[in-house]
């Protein structure tokens, strides 16, 4: 494995590991580390990962700190333009957009899910992220299922 790779997997389990611990300074620190291995490897297969994990995690330690707006910027972050094949075959985590409508944040949770939708692959594009929309758009909050811990497990070693 290439060294940049390593670099990618190592902040990345880093980083999760920081978030589960509530190591709120360390979250800090790698996500800003591994947004910025990112910046500089945007052809490479973990930058779409690297983009939305770095910014679903930051944001969801701004919305735990009471920082609405803070979290809401992060989740907009999170929309990848140059999404990783897992990303694309998976879709987006969603709590912390789960989070934000459960405060009545609607609108930015409607931005996000309409952006990553275009990247979100067919099959799961139309039967999971269509419904989340509708629900969403009757101020229901949608079961996100499994969309709640992508991203926030930690990789195998």
């Amino acid at each position: 494995m290439n060294t940049v790779a390593s670099q990618a997997i190592k902040l990345q389990f880093d980083l999760v590991t920081a978030y589960k611990n509530g190591n709120i300074d360390d979250v800090n620190i790698i996500s800003n580390a591994y947004l910025n291995l990112a910046a500089k490897n945007k052809s490479a297969k973990f930058y779409g990962d690297a983009v939305h994990q770095a910014n679903i995690i930051s944001g969801l330690v701004a919305f735990d700190q009471g920082d609405i707006d803070k979290s809401k910027e992060y989740l907009l972050d999170a929309i990848v333009h140059k999404p990783s094949p897992s990303l694309k075959t998976f879709g987006p985590n969603m709590l912390l957009a789960k989070k934000l409508l459960e405060v009545g944040e609607k609108e930015v949770v409607l931005t996000f899910l309409n952006s990553m939708n275009k990247i979100w692959q067919f099959p799961f594009r139309f039967f999971f992220a269509r419904n989340w929309i509708k629900k969403i758009k009757k101020n229901e909050i949608p079961d996100f299922k499994a969309n709640l811990n992508r991203y926030l497990t930690l990789p195998p070693t």
